[in-house]
C-alpha cells in the first residue's frame, strides 16, 4: 500500500491535528482504502513525556463479490519506555453478502427386492446445500509496546496484545510483534497472530517514509535525545488498516432413506401401515426350502400346503405364490392343482406388476386393483386427488419361461377359489377343463396359454363378482374356449375379457344364463369383450404371442350369448358388448344371440369389429321359438351393431328372427355389409311380437342407417312382419345399396293383422338412401278390414325424391292404405303409429 500523513494544524513539538490515509492492494488483487482524522498532544509530566491522542476513520475493502465499509476509532498513549493503544471497528451498511447458495440434489434412487416373504421397497435421496458468504468482522484490538533496544539511527520495539473479531462467529485472538526503525525513514517488522477464525498467521513488513527528518550533523543526536517523545507526533497510526473479511463456506447434507414392504392397497390404511403382500416363492426343480426368497419351495403343491396351513389372517388376496419356472433353460411342468381362497399364483414368465399403497419416492399413478378393470382406490386424496397408488414391477418377472400345467389327478387342471388369480402359465391337455371355477366370486386370468382341453378352456359356473380375463390364448378346446354360465341370482358376474387369441375351439366364447321356475332364480351377466389396455393389464403375453383380439376357425359359432328358461315366467338379464374384435372362419354363425323360453332381457352391442367368412350368418339374432306362439317367450332384446365389417358369411350378414310375445329394439348403423351369401340384413317378426328399428334423435340413431350394403346374393334389406307382429318404427336412412343379386334391394313386407284396428303394421322412415334398383312395400294379401293399414310412411309425397330418385314400388296386392304422419320423428306424431 501507499499512504500519506497530512498535518491539518500543529504546534511544533506540542500537538498536531492530522489526516492520514492509505490506498491498499491485497494478495487477491482487491483494492481498499482508509481515511483517518486524528489528534496528538504532548504532555510533560515530570521526568516522563507522553503523547496522547485519538482518531476516527472510515475504511473500505473490495472483493470480487462485495464492497464492505467500517467505522474505526482509537486511543493511544505513546511514551519513551512504553506505548498503549486500543482501537475499535464497526461495520457499516451490509456486513454480510451471499456469494452463492447452491442446492445439489443427487436425485431419487429407488429399488425393489425380495427379502424372506416380502417385497421390500427402498428409496434413497441425498441433497447438499453449499452456502458461500463473505462477512465484514467488527471488534477491537489493544496492545502494549516497549523499546527493547536503541542504537544510533534506530530502535527495536516489542509489542503484545489481544483482539476480538465479531460477526456470525466471534473469536478472541492474540498477537506478538517486533518492529524496527532505522535511518529515520525506513521500518520493518514481523508479527505472529492466532485466532479461531483465521487461524495462525506469520507476517512480515517493510516500509519507507518520505520525506525523512533532516538534522544538522552536530544537532541530530542532541535533538533526538531531547525530543525523543515529541518527535513521534508524526508516527503513523498503529491499527488494523482494512476491513477484516471472513469468507465462509458451509455445507449441509440432507439424507433421506425409506425402507418398507409393498402393501396391498385394498387393505389397511396409510396410518397403521398394515397389509403387506406375502410372497411364497417356488423354484421348480430346486432344493427343498421354506418358501422364502432365499430358500424357495421346489413345488407348487408345497407352497399351496404351506398357505393352507398358514393363512394370512388379514388376507384380501395378499398372498402370492410366485413361481420361477425355469429348469435347465427350459420351462418346467406342474401337475394339476386348486388355488386356495384369496391366493394368487403368478409365474415369472410375463412381466408382472402389482398395485401398492403410496411409498416415498415411487410415483403415484392410476393403478388397477385385482379383479377390477376401472374402479381405482385413491390412497392419497389429502395431498393429491389424482395420485391413487404405485405400480411396482415384480423382480425377476419377464424371463419368458411359462411353466406348463399338465397331468395330475384332477380332470380340471387349475381350479380357482374365491378371489384368486392365475397368471403366466401354459395350461395344456386337460381331461376336462383347463381352468375351472364353481360358485366363487372374483377371479382373474392373465397371460396364460390354454390348449387342448377335453371340454372347455375356461369354465366359469355360477361365478360372481368381477371376472377379469386379460391377454390369454385359448386353442383346441373340444367344447368352448370360454364358457361362463349362470343359473342363480346369488352370482351376477361382471366379466371383462381384454386381449385374447381364440382358435380352433368348437365354440369360441359362450355366455349363458339359465333360469328355472322352481327357484325362482334371476341370473344376470355383464360381459365386455375388447382389446387389451396397458393401464389394466400386464405387459407380458403368453409365450410371446402377439394377441390379435380374434376368434378364428371355431367348429360351430364364434360367440354365443344365450338366455334360456324352463317356463314363460322365468327370467334373466345379459349385457354384452363386443368391441374391436375379429370373428373369422366359424363353422356356423359368427355371433349368435338368443333368448328362448322365458322373459329375458338382453342388451347386445357390437362395435368396430370384423365378422367374416363364417359358415352361417355373420350375426344371428333369435328371440322366441316360432311357430309355437306367445306361450313360450316374452323376452326383450336391444341389439346395436355399429361401425363393423360383416362380409363373406354363408348366410345373411345380419339375420334377425323375432317370435312369441317378445320385443326387439334394433340399431344397425355405419357398417360395411358386403358379399354375404344371403341378404345383407334379413328380419322376420312373427306371432304377437313388437320390433322397433329405433329412432333416437338424441344419438342420431335411425334403425338401419349409414350402412354400405353391396354384393350380397340376396336382397340388401328384407324385413317381414307376420301373424300379429307390429313394427312401431322402421327407420331406413342414408344407406348406400348396390350390386345385390335379388331385387328389389329394400323390401318391407307384411301379412300381419294387428289387433288394434286402425293402427298400421309398420311406421316407416325412408330417407337419404342411395339404391341402385328399387324399394318395395308389400302389404296384406287379403282384405281383413278396411280400417287396417299396412304402412304409415313419413312424408309419403316426397319419398322418391328423398331417396335419390329411387323408385318406390307399392305392391299390387296392397289393400291397406298408406298415410303420412303429421310430423317427424314418429314420437311427435298425432297419427296412429305405435311408439
Amino acid at each position: 500500500g501507499i499512504g500519506g500523513f497530512i498535518p491539518l494544524s500543529q504546534s511544533p513539538g506540542e500537538n498536531v491535528t492530522f489526516l492520514e490515509g492509505d490506498l491498499l492492494l491485497d494478495n487477491g488483487g482487491h483494492l481498499g482504502w482508509n481515511l483517518s482524522l486524528g489528534y496528538r498532544g504532548l504532555n510533560e509530566d515530570g521526568d516522563e513525556d507522553r503523547l496522547r491522542g485519538g482518531f476516527v476513520g472510515l475504511d473500505s475493502h473490495f472483493t470480487d463479490e462485495s464492497d464492505f465499509y467500517q467505522l474505526a476509532a482509537g486511543y493511544e498513549s505513546l511514551g519513551k519506555d512504553w506505548d498503549f493503544r486500543i482501537n475499535g471497528y464497526l461495520p457499516l451498511g451490509q456486513s454480510k453478502n451471499t456469494i452463492r447458495d447452491i442446492d445439489i440434489d443427487t436425485g431419487l434412487q429407488t429399488s425393489t427386492g425380495f427379502q424372506a416373504n416380502q417385497l421390500v421397497l427402498t428409496s434413497v435421496r441425498e441433497r447438499q446445500r453449499i452456502l458461500q458468504e463473505e462477512e465484514a468482522l467488527g471488534g477491537f484490538d489493544a496492545e502494549v509496546a516497549t523499546q527493547l533496544k536503541k542504537w544510533d539511527g534506530g530502535e527495536l520495539i516489542g509489542a503484545f496484545g489481544g483482539y476480538l473479531l465479531s460477526g456470525e462467529e466471534t473469536s478472541l485472538g492474540g498477537q506478538l510483534r517486533l518492529g524496527t526503525t532505522f535511518k529515520s525513514n525506513f521500518n520493518a517488522g514481523v508479527a505472529l497472530q492466532h485466532d479461531g477464525i483465521f487461524g495462525t498467521n506469520l507476517s512480515f513488513s517493510i516500509g519507507a517514509t518520505f520525506p525523512q527528518v533532516r538534522f544538522q550533523k552536530d544537532e541530530e543526536k542532541s535533538f533526538q535525545t531531547e525530543n525523543e517523545v515529541a518527535i513521534r507526533l508524526r508516527d503513523p497510526l498503529q491499527r488494523r488498516q482494512t476491513v477484516a473479511v471472513q469468507e465462509r463456506t458451509d455445507r449441509e447434507v440432507f439424507f433421506e432413506r425409506n425402507v418398507g414392504p409393498l402393501r396391498n392397497p385394498e387393505e389397511g390404511n396409510e396410518a397403521d401401515q398394515e397389509a403387506p403382500y406375502r410372497f411364497v416363492h417356488v423354484s421348480l426343480g430346486g432344493a427343498a426350502g421354506d418358501g422364502t426368497y432365499e430358500a424357495p419351495f421346489s413345488t407348487v403343491d408345497e407352497a399351496i400346503a404351506f398357505v393352507t396351513a398358514n393363512p394370512d389372517p388379514d388376507s384380501n388376496a395378499n398372498t402370492i405364490i410366485y413361481v420361477d419356472g425355469e429348469v435347465l433353460g427350459a420351462s418346467a411342468t406342474i401337475p394339476s392343482f386348486a388355488i386356495p381362497d384369496r391366493v394368487s399364483v403368478l409365474s415369472q414368465g410375463p412381466e408382472q406388476t402389482l398395485a401398492g399403497r403410496s411409498f416415498p419416492g415411487f410415483a403415484n399413478e392410476p393403478v388397477r386393483l385385482p379383479f377390477n378393470t376401472e374402479n381405482f382406490l385413491n390412497v392419497d386424496t389429502a395431498n393429491n386427488p389424482d395420485a391413487i397408488g404405485i405400480r411396482v414391477p415384480l423382480p425377476d418377472s419377464g424371463d419368458g419361461f411359462f411353466p406348463t400345467i399338465t397331468g395330475g389327478a384332477n380332470p380340471d387342471l387349475v381350479t380357482l377359489g374365491e378371489r384368486t388369480i392365475l397368471a403366466g402359465f401354459n395350461v395344456q391337455g386337460a381331461a376336462q377343463n383347463g381352468v375351472a371355477a364353481n360358485d366363487v366370486s372374483n377371479v382373474e386370468l392373465r397371460n396364460n396359454r390354454i390348449t387342448g382341453s377335453g371340454a372347455n378352456g375356461v369354465f366359469l359356473n355360477n361365478v360372481g363378482g368381477n371376472v377379469t380375463i386379460f391377454d390369454n390364448e385359448i386353442t383346441g378346446s373340444a367344447d368352448r374356449g370360454i364358457l361362463a354360465q349362470n343359473s342363480t341370482t346369488a352370482q351376477s358376474p361382471d366379466i371383462t375379457i381384454a386381449g385374447y387369441e381364440l382358435a380352433n375351439n368348437r365354440v369360441g366364447m359362450e355366455f349363458a344364463t339359465t333360469a328355472s321356475a322352481t327357484g325362482p332364480q334371476v341370473p344376470a351377466q355383464i360381459i365386455s369383450v375388447g382389446p387389451s389396455n396397458a393401464t389394466n393389464t400386464s405387459a407380458g403375453t403368453p409365450s410371446g404371442i402377439a394377441l390379435t383380439n380374434s376368434i378364428r376357425n371355431s367348429a360351430a359359432e364364434g360367440v354365443i350369448v344365450r338366455a334360456a328358461g324352463d317356463a314363460l315366467l322365468t327370467s334373466s338379464s345379459q349385457e354384452f358388448s363386443f368391441d374391436q374384435g375379429t370373428i373369422d372362419g366359424s363353422g356356423a354363425a359368427g355371433m349368435l344371440f338368443s333368448a328362448l323360453v322365458g322373459a329375458h332381457v338382453q342388451e347386445l352391442n357390437v362395435t368396430s369389429s370384423t365378422i367374416t367368412n363364417n359358415g352361417g350368418p355373420g350375426i344371428d339374432v333369435l328371440n322366441g321359438t316360432p311357430p309355437t306362439g306367445p306361450t313360450q317367450t316374452a323376452s326383450s332384446q336391444e341389439v346395436v351393431v355399429r361401425g363393423s365389417t360383416i362380409s363373406g358369411n354363408n348366410g345373411a350378414g345380419i339375420n334377425i328372427n323375432l317370435a312369441d310375445a317378445s320385443s326387439q329394439e334394433l340399431v344397425i348403423r355405419g357398417n360395411q355389409i358386403t358379399n354375404n351369401t344371403g341378404d345383407g340384413i334379413s328380419s322376420l317378426a312373427q306371432n304377437v311380437s313388437i320390433q322397433e328399428w329405433r329412432n333416437d334423435a338424441s344419438t342420431g340413431d335411425l334403425g338401419a342407417s349409414e350402412n354400405t350394403i353391396t354384393g350380397n346374393t340376396g336382397q340388401a334389406i328384407d324385413i317381414d312382419a307376420q301373424d300379429l307382429a307390429v313394427l312401431p318404427v322402421v327407420g331406413i336412412a342414408e344407406n348406400t345399396v348396390s350390386g345385390n343379386t335379388v331385387s328389389p334391394a329394400i323390401d318391407i313386407a307384411t301379412t300381419s293383422t294387428p289387433g288394434n284396428v286402425g293402427s298400421p303394421t309398420a311406421c316407416l322412415v325412408l330417407r337419404g338412401n342411395q339404391v341402385d334398383n328399387a324399394i318395395q312395400l308389400t302389404g296384406l294379401s287379403t282384405l281383413v278390414s278396411s280400417n287396417i293399414e299396412s304402412f304409415q310412411v313419413q312424408d309419403l309425397a316426397s319419398v322418391v325424391a328423398n331417396n335419390n330418385g329411387t323408385p318406390v314400388i307399392f305392391s299390387s296386392n296392397l289393400l291397406g292404405t298408406i298415410t303420412t304422419p303429421d310430423n317427424a320423428p314418429f314420437e311427435n306424431t298425432t297419427g296412429n303409429c305405435i311408439e
